[in-house]
């Protein structure tokens, strides 16, 4: 308990760290006018996000618990002492090979079909990772289970495709020729990259375990597979009305 109380006496201890890139991100496009009402394209290009101002705190609050230091019966490990979550500040930009290739069909002045192929090969993807780390303070060293988020190793992948159609029913006799819809679908596969949730809230995390399934062939974490929009709209004689319904898988 004396140890306990060594370790936990409120010390603070600055932490300077970071990272720097430069990045060259190509672009192409190009577009081809079929005949007056058919347009295609192709784009290629590379792109960049940035991380979460949040995940790049660096910020270590450590608690003990109450359980003495043992060996786990199962495996034979020593159990750790504590656990904690924080920030990465080297954490670097998800990097992201685009390509994109749409028929776009505009077969009326207000009225337009389109379909899109997509393929995205992503790097540096932003997941967590646990390791076991000590720390010392006023002569106590404790051995504490860390997660935090890291730049993946693996290549994540993203393929689909998107179908959108809009029309504004002009030929429609008044009052409804103000009348029109927007509608859109895409469908995404996507995997290749191990996967973590990123909150520290989640008590799997906190505790510093593993999954022991092959996630990887999970979905990207913020990637739906079936994704859908229709807006129903009403502009004419100075009214102006939606009507939206959203459907993530």
């Amino acid at each position: 308990r004396q140890r306990m109380r060594n370790f936990l006496n409120g010390a603070i201890t600055p932490i300077k760290d970071g990272v720097t890139y430069r990045y060259l991100l190509p672009s192409f496009n190009a577009r081809l006018q079929v005949n007056p009402k058919l347009v295609m394209r192709l784009g290629l290009s590379e792109t960049l996000t940035p991380p979460e101002v949040g995940l790049t705190r660096a910020y270590y609050n450590i608690g003990l618990t109450t359980i003495p230091s043992g060996f786990n019966p199962a495996n034979g490990v020593p159990t750790p002492d504590g656990t904690t979550t924080v920030g990465n500040p080297r954490l670097k930009p998800t990097r992201s090979t685009n390509i994109d290739l749409s028929a776009e069909w505009y077969f009326a002045p207000v009225g337009s079909l389109t379909l899109a192929l997509f393929h995205k090969e992503l790097s540096d993807i932003v997941s967590n990772t646990t390791e076991r780390k000590p720390f010392s303070n006023k002569g106590s060293t404790f051995e504490i289970i860390v997660t935090q988020p890291g730049n993946s190793p693996d290549k994540g992948k993203i393929k689909g495709f998107e179908i959108a159609y809009q029309q504004t029913y002009d030929f429609l006799p008044a009052p409804f020729n103000g009348l029109g819809v927007n509608a859109n679908y895409s469908y995404i596969k996507s995997d290749g990259v191990k996967q973590s949730t990123l909150s520290a809230t989640d008590p799997d995390v906190a505790a510093g375990r593993t999954t022991l399934i092959n996630t990887a062939l999970l979905p990207l974490q913020g990637l739906s597979k079936d994704n859908a929009n229709l807006t129903v709209f009403y502009e004419k004689y100075g009214v102006s009305a939606r009507l939206a319904y959203n459907y993530r898988s």
